[in-house]
């Protein structure tokens, strides 16, 4: 009661003076909102950076994990050419070892 009773004494002798009790308290709210709407502003701008660098790269990823399929695929290829050759040397190595004990 002492506490509504002090407020009250306030308002009666602010508002008799002329002035407004609680316009250091409204100037501190006014203030607070206006950081927080800035702080606000600021992040919503660092979020949409964030947003747009994350899409980019994502997109990057997606990009290279394309090309390193195509490049699987082509050092596959390859690694089946290779075999290919390789069996045809072996043959053809058996082959002349064979055409070298008939000479021979």
């Amino acid at each position: 009661m002492q506490l509504a009773g002090r407020v009250s004494d306030l308002m009666r002798y602010g508002a008799g003076a002329g002035e407004d009790p609680f316009a250091k308290v409204k100037a501190l709210i006014t203030d607070m909102v206006r950081r927080l709407e800035r702080e606000a502003g600021i992040e919503a701008t660092h979020k949409a950076y964030c947003d747009k660098e994350m899409g980019t790269t994502q997109d990057k990823i997606d990009n290279l994990k394309g090309t390193l399929e195509v490049l699987k695929a082509k050092v596959d290829k390859k690694k089946v050419i290779i075999c290919a050759a390789e069996g045809r040397h072996q043959r053809t190595a058996a082959s002349a070892c064979k055409v070298g004990k008939v000479a021979g």
